[in-house]
């Protein structure tokens, strides 16, 4: 889940007659990795373990700040998820077909058989001699061990969902990479007015921007300066005064256009809106980089807009947006989060996922643009670690380098649907299974 506004630690500072500068924390004191790798290993024991045995104040212990702390664990939720177990994960075989012939596949069917039994005198109740009769005579007709029905009927309340993991356990630095996007993507998600300075040869690229703002369904004002251009996006609030809904497609267009024009943009500012403040946001420097991290002391690289025919932002949002054919029992989610690693950033366009919630993990797919976004993502991908599997898509000749990387990828002559589903659910399984063992303890060395 994206970060709220509310879990995010800032200050301002009156800065002249204007709106007062904000200055979110980043935590950019690398000593806070410390405390990440322990609360990463915190998390790595609580794998196979109920949401209930999670303690919240053993995170804030961590970090010493409940923001901070609720920040780190949204970070960590892109590979630590919580999932319901299915009845059949936790029964016999011999079991498992006796509950299926009855048609008592899950935890609500047996509260009703439950239900039926305690009215069967009309008193609605099962307590005493009486319920431990019932609940043992339904346990032996239905093959269950004793005791294992009481589990069963309270299967998918939160506090039963297991702890699971996706992929390799994360890095201190992947970790602290997606809490900073997280916490700027926060604040521009309440912003009424993001602005930027492109340099020069952005004039050109005016159209392209235009194009990706329709897709990204966000309001642009292009204005043509000397020397390059000035890109100012507009959010609204909702019905009810909210910034949020509609900024979140702010901060995914800011994104976008930075990973497209990198260097290009020159500086920024946003104006953002709480509930009780209204202040500037700087968007340079460590800010820029906290949106879409780079290694260090490396630029931040551009994927350009130069794509090939038939694969521009408006030809791939036709391809695969709202109303193209899709594949029976798998979910579309359009526009998902970016994820953020110490080594770069990827700005997913699906997320498909097993309509029935089985526990297998969902695939993002990332259609490829340009030649240059191919090399970064064929650069940056191999190193991910952790989070859902990632299929890239796009025309035969620009998924040559991501190939040779050994990255997943599937060709595709134009922009569609349905064969990215097709091939995201034949493989969801294979390529990141989720994690439910206890994994083996760590040795620590002793001074």
């Amino acid at each position: 889940m994206p970060l709220s506004v509310k879990d995010v630690r800032f200050t301002t500072r009156r800065a002249g007659d204007g709106d007062p500068l904000l200055y979110p924390r980043l935590l950019k004191d690398r000593a806070i990795l410390t405390s990440i790798d322990v609360a990463a290993q915190y998390f790595e024991t609580m794998v196979g373990d109920e949401r209930r045995a999670l303690d919240p104040e053993a995170l804030v212990h961590f970090f010493g700040d409940y923001k901070v702390a609720r920040g780190m664990v949204a970070s960590l939720g892109r590979v630590y998820r919580y999932r319901t177990p299915s009845i059949e994960e936790l029964v016999t075989r011999t079991a498992w077909g006796k509950l299926q012939r009855a048609g008592l596949e899950g935890p609500g069917a047996l509260r009703i058989l439950l239900w039926d039994r305690a009215n069967d005198d009309r008193s609605g109740f099962l307590d005493g001699a009486r319920r431990v009769q019932v609940i043992g005579t339904l346990e032996g007709r239905y093959g269950l061990r004793p005791g294992q029905l009481d589990r069963l009927v309270a299967l998918d309340a939160p506090e039963h969902a297991i702890l699971t993991r996706l992929g390799q356990p994360p890095s201190p630095a992947d970790v602290l990479a997606e809490y900073r996007r997280g916490v700027v993507a926060a604040l521009l998600a309440h912003a009424e007015r993001v602005e930027f300075t492109l340099g020069r040869g952005a004039a050109g690229s005016l159209e392209a921007i235009r194009a990706l703002a329709e897709v990204e369904r966000v309001d642009v004002d292009l204005t043509v300066e000397p020397g390059g251009a000035r890109v100012a996006v507009r959010g609204r609030p909702d019905t009810f005064g909210s910034w949020a809904r509609q900024g979140r497609r702010v901060a995914r267009f800011v994104t976008r256009l930075l990973e497209r024009s990198g260097r290009q943009v020159e500086d920024g500012s946003a104006s953002i809106v709480t509930r009780t403040r209204r202040a500037t946001l700087r968007l340079s420097g460590e800010t820029l980089d906290s949106l879409t991290p780079v290694p260090e002391r490396s630029p931040r690289p551009a994927d350009g807009w130069d794509t090939p025919d038939g694969w521009d932002d408006l030809a791939v949002w036709e391809g695969i947006g709202p109303g193209q054919p899709s594949v029976p029992g798998w979910l579309v989610r359009r526009d998902p989060e970016p994820r953020a690693w110490a080594t770069g950033l990827l700005v997913p366009d699906l997320l498909v996922r097993p309509a029935s919630g089985d526990g297998r993990a969902g695939v993002l797919v990332c259609l490829v643009r340009t030649a240059l976004q191919a090399s970064r993502l064929a650069a940056l991908l191999p190193l991910a670690r952790g989070g859902e599997p990632i299929l890239c898509a796009g025309p035969g000749p620009l998924l040559e380098p991501l190939r040779e990387r050994g990255v997943w990828t599937v060709e595709l002559d134009s922009p569609a649907l349905a064969p990215l589903v097709a091939v995201a659910a034949s493989r969801s399984e294979t390529h990141a299974p989720l994690q439910t063992e206890r994994p083996a303890p760590r040795r620590r060395r002793v001074a």
